[in-house]
C-alpha cells in the first residue's frame, strides 16, 4: 500500500493541483520542504507509513466535515437572504427570479388554450358518488366548527 505524507498543507497543495488540472492549467509546484518530506517518507519504515496514513485519514475527515459545515452555513445564509428579499418586496423578488419581460407571440388561439386547460384540469366522473367503503366511517363531529373571526 503506497502512502504519501499528508499534512494539512500537503492536502491543500493536492487540492490546488487537482483544481488546476480541472481548469487545464499547470499544477502548483512543490516547495523544498514538501520534497524533503516526500523523500523522508519514502525512506521511512512501514510502521511510520501506517501512522502517517492514519493521521492523513483523520485530517481528511476533519477537512471534509469543516467543508460540509461551511457549505451548510453558506446555503443557510443564502436562503435567509432570499427569504428576507421575498418578504421585503415579493413582486420585485419574483420579477428578478423569473427574469425580465418576456417577448414573443403565442401561436395558440384562446379557444385552444381553454380547451387544453379544461381537459387537463377537469374530471368527468367528479359528480358521481363513490359509494360505500367499509373502512371509512361516517361519524358526525362532536365539537361544533368555530365560525368566529380569529382574534
Amino acid at each position: 500500500m503506497k502512502h504519501q505524507i499528508r499534512k494539512k498543507g500537503y492536502i491543500a497543495w493536492q487540492k490546488m493541483n487537482r483544481e488546476a488540472q480541472w481548469r487545464g492549467k499547470k499544477g502548483v509546484t512543490s516547495s523544498r520542504r514538501q520534497t524533503d518530506l516526500n523523500r523522508r517518507y519514502k525512506r521511512s519504515n512501514e510502521i511510520e507509513k501506517l501512522g502517517v496514513a492514519c493521521l492523513t485519514e483523520r485530517i481528511i475527515d476533519e477537512l471534509r466535515r469543516t467543508r460540509r459545515a461551511e457549505q451548510l452555513k453558506n446555503s443557510n445564509k443564502k436562503k435567509a437572504k432570499n427569504r428576507a428579499n421575498f418578504i421585503k418586496n415579493p413582486h420585485n423578488y419574483t420579477k428578478t427570479l423569473l427574469g425580465g419581460e418576456r417577448t414573443g407571440h403565442l401561436h395558440f388561439s384562446k379557444e385552444e388554450v381553454e380547451q387544453y386547460l379544461y381537459e387537463t384540469t377537469s374530471h368527468k366522473e367528479r359528480e358521481i358518488p363513490l359509494g360505500y367503503y367499509p373502512r371509512v366511517e361516517e361519524e358526525q363531529p362532536t365539537i361544533d366548527f368555530e365560525t368566529k373571526e380569529p382574534t
